[in-house]
C-alpha cells in the first residue's frame, strides 16, 4: 500500500472568491494507537496546533469484565476523554460527560504528548482512534 505525507494543514474545496460561495475546509486526521490490558500508558504524538474532535475504541477481543480507556495529558490528573468497555467486542465511543471536555482552551489541541491509559482486570485488545484537526 502507498501513503502520502502531506504537511498541514490539508484543506479541500473550491475558494470562490466570495466569502458565501467557497467551499475550503480542513481534512480531519487520525492518530491509531493498539492498546490492551497489559499496558499501562501509551504516548500518541499530535501536530501542534491541532483540535480534538473525536475518540472512538474498537475492542478486538472481548473482555469478561468491565475495563476503561482514558485519553488525556496524564494517566491519572487531566482525563479528556473516557470510554468504557462491557463485556463484549465492538465500538465505543466516550460518554457525554467526556465531550465537554474536548473544546478548544482546555489545553488537549496543546498538549503533546496525549496518553492513552487502560484499567482491566482480564484480557481484551483495542485500537484507539484520536480524530483531530489541524489549525493553520
Amino acid at each position: 500500500m502507498v501513503k502520502n505525507t502531506f504537511s498541514g494543514p490539508v484543506r479541500t474545496g473550491k475558494d470562490t472568491g466570495a466569502p458565501e460561495t467557497t467551499t475550503i475546509g480542513t481534512l480531519v486526521a487520525v492518530q491509531l494507537c493498539t492498546v490492551s490490558n497489559l499496558d499501562t500508558v501509551n504516548a500518541v504524538v499530535l501536530p501542534p496546533d491541532c483540535e480534538l474532535v473525536d475518540t472512538v475504541a474498537y475492542v478486538r477481543t472481548p473482555t469478561s469484565v468491565n475495563a476503561t480507556i482514558t485519553i488525556g495529558v496524564t494517566a491519572d490528573v487531566a482525563r479528556y476523554a473516557t470510554i468504557a468497555i462491557s463485556s463484549a467486542a465492538g465500538v465505543y465511543r466516550p460518554g457525554v460527560a467526556s465531550a465537554a471536555a474536548w473544546k478548544a482552551g482546555t489545553g488537549m489541541a496543546r498538549a503533546n504528548p496525549v496518553l492513552v491509559a487502560t484499567s482491566a482486570t482480564s484480557t481484551f485488545d483495542a485500537v484507539v482512534g484520536i480524530f483531530y484537526l489541524q489549525r493553520s
